[in-house]
């Protein structure tokens, strides 16, 4: 694997100048005579220093890596940096598990979203929905259901008629959040 890796280094190198090439070098040994000799490598099998372009290991016999193999190589390493690349650039930093996510709906305005006259009425659902998340201070309470989402209800609950208290209703799970100051665009 170090052969394969001095081979990727030397074509970084020649992409990245000469400066990089020497401590490249350096560090994964690689060796170079002066002029237009070819670069001597070391065995992977035996750590006798051989010709690049040498098939074989003269000492041991050993294959040295060939030209296809090179390529073949310096390939997937540019595939490997690209698709790093990629997923560096579009990666939007959420830790989800691979399921996909819900598209965003519009946002809607609360008379939007909880459209027509409050209902006064009374509803077990909501009632079981507040009394099970030990909702207090609704002696009376009036609501609108979401035209969105069926089984949420924004409601506004009360204890003396006079000092009102809002809260999100989801009946089919049993869940609540509020209190919170009521909102003048839903009256």
């Amino acid at each position: 694997m170090l052969r394969y890796t001095k081979h990727m280094a030397e074509k970084a190198c020649h992409v990245f100048g000469s400066a990089t090439q020497v401590g490249l070098t350096q560090v994964l040994g690689v060796k170079h005579r002066e002029g237009n000799q070819m670069a001597l490598i070391s065995c992977h099998e035996c750590k006798q220093e051989i010709s690049d372009s040498a098939p074989t290991c003269p000492k041991c016999g050993a294959k040295t890596v060939s030209a296809h193999d090179e390529s073949f190589l310096a390939g997937i390493f540019a595939v490997g940096i690209l698709a790093l690349i990629l997923w560096w650039a579009f990666a939007d930093g959420d830790d989800s598990d691979g399921e996909e996510q819900a598209q965003p709906r519009r946002e809607l305005a609360l008379a939007e979203e909880y459209p027509g006259p409050w209902r006064e009425d009374f509803n077990a659902d909501i009632a079981r929905t507040l009394a099970h998340n030990r909702v207090t201070g609704c002696g009376q309470f009036k609501f609108k259901p979401s035209s969105q989402n069926r089984n949420e209800f924004v409601v506004y609950c009360t204890r003396d008629g006079h000092e009102w208290s809002a809260y999100v209703v989801w009946t089919a799970i049993n869940e609540v959040i509020g209190p919170s100051k009521p909102d003048p665009a839903l009256n």
